[in-house]
């Protein structure tokens, strides 16, 4: 997982040693306020060797330690790591080379004091390419492939539009080292949208198989978590597939169909079977943005489903799945009434609140127990912002004055206005405390002086904050 902060606490190290961490616009960042650490720093490397192994033998029943970054950016820019990145890395705001370079060296440390223990790290984001500067990767490093790929067609699927490049990388890091495992999204940014990718999962799997990947693993919620409502089944299938890949779709879902809904099979089978070939086009790639949802979820699509769950009666396990179903349906017109205005115009603060809507990013619908109002009013001199977040559990709060976004918090992007690859990144925890980035790609720069003024209310149901930003 995302270690490095677990393996060097700003709270160990970062008064004694600030060196060990990024510097960020000119100022040496804690990892709790965006930041990782100064790969380069011989040091660090010492101390952070030293924490993996204690951690390793107290442990001794584990076979596999992660020792990746930190989720997001915030990667040093002082001098000495800026020259472990290659000219490919600077041009594209990666950091490739400068992470091979940790990694060789970390593996080839622990490797000295604890052999036979496997150092795992993922390939991802802006060190997604970190091997193609490993010419002879470490026998004891295990790297995990993530993915954010369309779900309507196999990974491998050469006509899919989106799918070839997540292949073509995959196949290049399996030339490169022994152990592979995919790390996946098969919930992430879904809720309880229906998850009809049956067959491209089986295919995957069986490719995954043939090219000797090692296993796989996805990120999913907790088990109380809605999402299972609607994907149970491909979690369901992942399983068994990791257990024997020797399955088609229609087999698979006669047989799930059969077990799950009994008497109701057939009509159950239709069902899924509707919503399956509904995603089997080459025009539709879900790959989790929620738009992506409109277009195999039709009014033909619905028409058909709804008459195929009708005809499988009233049980409980087809109750639930109508009911998904329902909810599915509604949603779509429900989604209509929320959408924001795509201009602005400033108002006072105490007028009316304008036409924004918080929004789930699955359902598309805000959360109207816990509804956000805001007000935007604006004149030469400055942007002010009245935010009035409606909280139905205001002693549940919590809130982290040093650091905001490791609580409660709500974030506000503000377009740079001339250059479209800058924005501005303000989040704002409850008691006013904020920190900010000014926005480059992936250069986040934590230590910019974003010089806003910030009051905060606590109310009843509520906390409230008024933002002036020059």
């Amino acid at each position: 997982m995302h270690a490095y902060e677990l393996l060097i606490p700003d709270e160990k190290y970062f008064d004694a040693h600030p060196e060990f961490f990024s510097l960020v616009g000119g100022k040496r960042i804690r990892q709790g306020n965006g930041g990782q650490l100064c790969l380069s720093n011989q040091e660090m490397r010492a101390a952070f060797t030293a924490e993996l192994l204690e951690k390793i033998r107290s442990k001794p029943h584990l076979g596999v330690f992660g020792f990746c970054p930190n989720d997001g950016y915030g990667h040093c820019e002082c001098e000495q790591c800026r020259a472990l990145d290659s000219a490919e890395d600077r041009a594209k705001q990666q950091v490739n080379r400068r992470v091979a370079d940790f990694v060789q060296d970390i593996c080839a440390r622990v490797d000295r004091e604890a052999p036979g223990v496997m150092l795992g790290h993922y390939s991802y984001s802006n060190f997604s390419n970190f091997l193609d500067h490993l010419p002879n990767p470490p026998k004891n490093l295990i790297v995990s492939c993530t993915m954010f790929h369309c779900y309507s067609h196999s990974v491998f699927d050469p006509e899919c539009p989106k799918n070839p490049p997540h292949a073509e990388r995959l196949k290049k890091i399996l030339g490169k080292i022994r152990h592979v495992y995919i790390y996946d999204y098969f919930s992430h940014n879904w809720g309880r949208l229906p998850a009809p990718y049956w067959a491209a999962v089986i295919q995957d799997f069986k490719e995954f198989k043939r090219l000797g990947v090692d296993g796989w693993m996805s990120e999913c919620s907790g088990a109380e978590h809605k999402m299972w409502e609607a994907q149970w089944s491909v979690f369901y299938l992942a399983a068994k597939l990791l257990w024997n890949c020797s399955t088609d779709t229609d087999i698979f879902l006669q047989k799930l169909c059969q077990d799950r809904y009994g008497a109701a099979a057939t009509p159950m089978t239709r069902y899924m079977q509707t919503l399956q070939k509904s995603v089997l086009r080459k025009d539709v790639c879900l790959d989790k943005n929620p738009d992506a949802f409109k277009a195999f979820f039709t009014p033909e699509i619905q028409k058909a489903c709804a008459a195929s769950l009708k005809a499988a009666g009233n049980s409980a396990f087809v109750k639930a799945e109508r009911a998904l179903f329902d909810f599915q349906c509604s949603n779509y017109a429900e989604r209509e009434k929320y959408t924001s205005a795509g201009t602005i115009t400033p108002a006072s603060l105490d007028g009316e609140a304008q036409k924004l809507f918080l929004v789930d990013r699955s359902s598309q619908l805000p959360n109207l127990d816990n509804d956000t109002k805001v007000w935007v009013a604006a004149d030469k001199r400055s942007v002010r912002f009245r935010l009035l977040m409606q909280e139905t559990k205001m002693d549940k709060l919590k809130i982290n004055s040093k650091s905001p976004y490791s609580g409660d918090s709500i974030e506000l992007f503000l377009d740079h206005g001339t250059n479209p690859e800058i924005c501005f990144h303000f989040i704002f925890a409850p008691d006013g405390s904020t920190v900010a980035s000014e926005c480059e790609g992936p250069r986040w720069n934590w230590a910019w002086k974003h010089q806003a003024k910030v009051e905060s209310k606590k109310h009843d149901n509520a906390w409230e904050l008024l933002v002036e930003i020059p």
